[in-house]
């Protein structure tokens, strides 16, 4: 059974458009979701929708919604969407393992 996840996210107005501070979601052709929210994107299933809110100031509104059609894991994003703004890439060294508080399984 496929499940709807409502994500909320702090959004602002540019050119009348609400975008959130990093651009993700990113609702270009196709649309994605970037790296945030480990643990709802580990739930997430194919098939399940992903319905957006975006908070400017203290109002709530729609920003669109989408079909999970394909999961990636970081290394595969960097490569098919290299010019996504919501593919986050570190310029500082990772931390020591003992110090992540998160970590994606499927990359060990």
């Amino acid at each position: 059974m496929n499940k709807s996840y409502l994500i909320v996210f702090h959004g602002q107005f540019v050119n009348r458009k609400i975008i959130d501070i990093g651009d993700d979601p990113c609702f270009d052709n196709p649309p994605s979701w970037g790296i945030c929210r480990p643990p709802t994107r580990q739930s997430v299933k194919l098939g399940d929708t992903l319905i957006f809110i975006g908070k400017v100031d203290n109002e709530y509104y729609l920003k669109g919604w989408f079909e999970v059609g394909k999961k990636l894991d970081y290394a595969s994003a960097l490569s098919e969407f290299p010019f996504r703004k919501n593919v986050i890439i570190s310029t500082k060294p990772p931390l020591p393992r003992d110090c992540i508080a998160w970590e994606d399984n499927s990359l060990i």
